[in-house]
């Protein structure tokens, strides 16, 4: 799913089967406690690179920016 924080979430949770909804909220809620920070400043810190290809691809130009 990419770099997304749904995706991350999904996958941390969907390892599991869960008896009810209430247990996925908590399973989700905790999943997101722990994670939240290092995950975030990993994709913040991506983006540069990220940006770098695009600009290259793109050979500098960009229009309607």
């Amino acid at each position: 799913m990419g770099n997304t924080v749904l995706g991350y979430l999904t996958q941390k949770v969907s390892t599991k089967n869960y008896a009810n909804l209430d247990a996925v909220k908590k399973a989700l809620l905790e999943e997101w406690d722990s994670f939240v920070i290092q995950y975030l400043r990993a994709m913040v810190d991506s983006y540069p690179k990220q940006l770098r290809v695009v600009i290259k691809a793109r050979e500098g130009k960009f229009k309607n920016c």
